[in-house]
């Protein structure tokens, strides 16, 4: 398989019980550890209706809705389960023959006692026969201030188009960090339109007033 890096900037323009944790001894200050995962990570052929993710101990999740990021997105979002020490993903949506899919849990997981947070877990599939390995990376720029711009979507749409994709969702995005930076894994080798969107009502369109929207005004490849 081919991996490629391809750098790019892009400015924004305007526009029931509780578990207790036991007494005395050292504070636990160790993220949740992975036990087993099923099915596997980076599997191809993926025709599973569920993943389960077990960890060394109870866990807690913590606003799925912000901190988890699929890529391509899905029309349903998957439902989250706690059982014992295991995480259940269940997906409510077929899933798109020939594709790979990146869930990034972000800090949605963490230990049930002492908050310890398992970041950027990562788990990938593939519903076809190979896992697409392209990646885009770059850095979010505000326009006026120059300063970096956090928490904006960036998204990848295959085709290109002359004008705002305001109607369709995007093959593949990711949120920029507090520095700015962004990198979209597991991309498939075909040229993409970018956007940047500061993505005030969740849904992926420029359509609120004093969202910032940034874009190239040319094809990545």
């Amino acid at each position: 398989m081919r991996k490629a890096i391809l750098p790019i900037s892009i400015i924004l323009l305007f526009g029931c019980a509780q578990q207790v944790a036991p007494t005395g001894g050292p504070k636990d200050e160790t993220p949740p550890k992975i036990l087993s995962e099923v099915p596997a990570n980076l599997s191809t052929d993926f025709n599973s209706k569920e993943i389960v993710v077990s960890f060394d101990e109870f866990i807690e999740l913590k606003s799925t809705s912000e901190q988890v990021v699929i890529s391509p997105p899905m029309l349903k979002s998957p439902t989250y389960q706690l059982k014992k020490k295991s995480l259940v993903v269940k997906f409510e949506q077929e899933l798109t023959p020939n594709t790979t899919y990146t869930i990034n849990f972000g800090e949605a997981i963490r230990d049930n006692n002492e908050g310890n947070i398992l970041a950027n877990y990562t788990y990938v599939f593939s519903t076809g026969a190979h896992l697409d390995s392209m990646q885009v990376k770059g850095k979010l720029i505000d326009a006026i201030t120059r300063e970096p711009e956090k928490d904006a979507l960036v998204m990848l749409y295959r085709n290109d188009v002359d004008s705002l994709p305001l109607d369709t969702i995007p093959d593949y995005f990711t949120r920029s960090l507090a520095d700015g930076s962004f990198l979209i894994k597991h991309v498939g080798n075909q040229p993409y339109k970018i956007f940047a969107l500061k993505d005030e009502n969740a849904n992926y369109k420029f359509d609120v007033p004093g969202e910032k929207i940034g874009f190239l005004d040319s094809l990545i490849q």
